[in-house]
Order: structure tokens, then C-alpha cells, then sequence
């Protein structure tokens, strides 16, 4: 499927003015401590045909694939018609339920009900404050031993000196106390 997304017309539909979005394949936005472009050239092209041809040798079984979004929040709904056309085009076949957002939030507890949902959340500057990329609890993520571990290592603060150098460059008041505390002993604002 993500061969199939173009993410540019997605956030296009969205959010329209390029001025209020970048489309970049990362989580983490340029010059914050995390950013990193590791795996990214698979992410975004919209690749209709490529898209085609993995469904093929997937050997796709024609199951709708089920998009949950809500006009409450109309550059989701935006999106997730831009979506929707991107994965009709690689040859799958969709079923969108636009709800309410209250009946959105009840469905996606029950990942019987959807395949994706589109959501938003503050991107914090440290992984561990944000619970859907490293939280066990948000709808559609997964939990592991390795992500719990890694979570962990965050947690206590053993990331490299370069990323707490980048981040007592770049976002001295917002990122955790821990790197706040690393941040104010080399900076010299």
C-alpha cells in the first residue's frame, strides 16, 4: 500500500499551501534531534504501477481495504480521499466510512473495524513523550520486546552525545527535562 500513497497530494488536500506542510518521508521534522532520512526512499512516491505490480505478487485477495475517517477534522477526511484514489489506482479496493469523530475514536479500538485510520498529534521532541511511535496503548501500533527496550534505553537517557548536543542546539525549552539538563551544561545562551 505505501507504495501507492503520494504523500505531496495528500498534504496538498489537506492542508493546501505548501508553507504549512513538508513532505518528508521522516517522522521528525529537519533540525530536531531524532530527524533521520534512514529508510525514507520508500516512502511517498505514489507509484501507481509499482503499487500494481506488488498487489499482483501479493496475489491480493480483492478485500476492501477499510479507510475510518471523519469530516470533523476536514483536512483528515481531505486526505484520506486522496488516499483512497492512490489505492484504487494500484488495484485495491476501498471502502471509506466517514463517521462522526466520537464514533471514529470508539471504532479505532477495534482493529477488526478499520485497516487505516487517519489521525494528528503533537510531534514532541523526544520519541518517549510520544505515545503512538513508542507507546503500547494507541490504536494500530505494535509492541515488541526490542521497541520495549529501546524505549527504555531513551528513556534513561543513554542516546548519544550527538543527539544531545543536537538537541541542546536546536529546542533548548521544549525537549524533556533530561535533555533540558544536558542542554543548559553546554549551552552558552
Amino acid at each position: 500500500m505505501q507504495a501507492s500513497l503520494n504523500d505531496a497530494d495528500m498534504l496538498g488536500a489537506g492542508f493546501g499551501d505548501p508553507k504549512f506542510y513538508s513532505a518528508d518521508a521522516n517522522h521528525y521534522a529537519r533540525n530536531t534531534p531524532f530527524y533521520s532520512t534512514a529508510g525514507t526512499e520508500n516512502y511517498g512516491k505514489g507509484d501507481a504501477k509499482q503499487a500494481a505490480a506488488m498487489v499482483a505478487a501479493a496475489k491480493y485477495d480483492g478485500t476492501p481495504i477499510k479507510i475510518l475517517t471523519s469530516q470533523q477534522y476536514d483536512f483528515h477526511y481531505r486526505m484520506a480521499l486522496v488516499m483512497a484514489e492512490n489505492l484504487k489506482a494500484a488495484g485495491l479496493k476501498v471502502d471509506m466510512q466517514v463517521v462522526d469523530w466520537s464514533t471514529l475514536i470508539q471504532r479505532r479500538n477495534d482493529p477488526a473495524l478499520w485497516d487505516i485510520y487517519i489521525t494528528h498529534s503533537a510531534v514532541l521532541p523526544e520519541p518517549t513523550l510520544t505515545p503512538p511511535q513508542l507507546g503500547d496503548g494507541a490504536p494500530g501500533w505494535w509492541s515488541s520486546p526490542a521497541k520495549r527496550r529501546r524505549a527504555r534505553s531513551v528513556q534513561r537517557g543513554s542516546r548519544s552525545e550527538e543527539a544531545r548536543a543536537r538537541c541542546g542546539a536546536t529546542c533548548r525549552t521544549s525537549c524533556s527535562p533530561r535533555c533540558r539538563t544536558s542542554a543548559s551544561a553546554t549551552s552558552t545562551a
